[in-house]
C-alpha cells in the first residue's frame, strides 16, 4: 500500500518537472535541437522505468503462477509487436510531415 501510495504522489510530480523543465528550455534555450534532445532524454528514463517494472515487477509473478503460460507468452508478444509498429508507424509519419516541410 505505500508503494501505491508513492507512485500516485510521484508520478504527477514527475510530469510537472518534466513539464517544467521542457517549458523552461522552450524560453531560454530556444533551440530545437536542444529541446529535442531534453524530451528524448526524459521519454527514455520513463520508457526504462516502465520497461523494468514491466518485465522485473509484474511479468515475473505472472511467469511464476504457471497457469496460462502460453496464453500470457501470446498476449507478452502480441503487445509487444504492437507497441513496435506504433512507434515504427509514428516516427515514419514524423519524418514525412519534416519531409514536406
Amino acid at each position: 500500500m505505500i508503494s501505491l501510495s508513492i507512485f500516485c504522489i510521484s508520478t504527477p510530480i514527475g510530469i510537472a518537472l518534466a513539464m517544467g523543465l521542457l517549458e523552461i528550455l522552450s524560453i531560454t534555450a530556444g533551440s530545437r535541437s536542444t529541446i529535442s534532445l531534453v524530451s528524448g532524454l526524459i521519454q527514455g528514463l520513463s520508457t526504462g522505468f516502465f520497461l523494468y517494472i514491466t518485465f522485473v515487477e509484474m511479468i515475473c509473478d505472472e511467469i511464476r503462477d504457471g497457469k496460462d503460460l502460453m496464453l500470457k507468452t501470446l498476449f507478452l508478444t502480441l503487445g509487444l509487436v504492437i507497441i513496435g509498429v506504433s512507434t515504427v508507424a509514428h516516427n515514419y509519419t514524423d519524418q514525412m510531415a519534416l519531409a514536406d516541410d
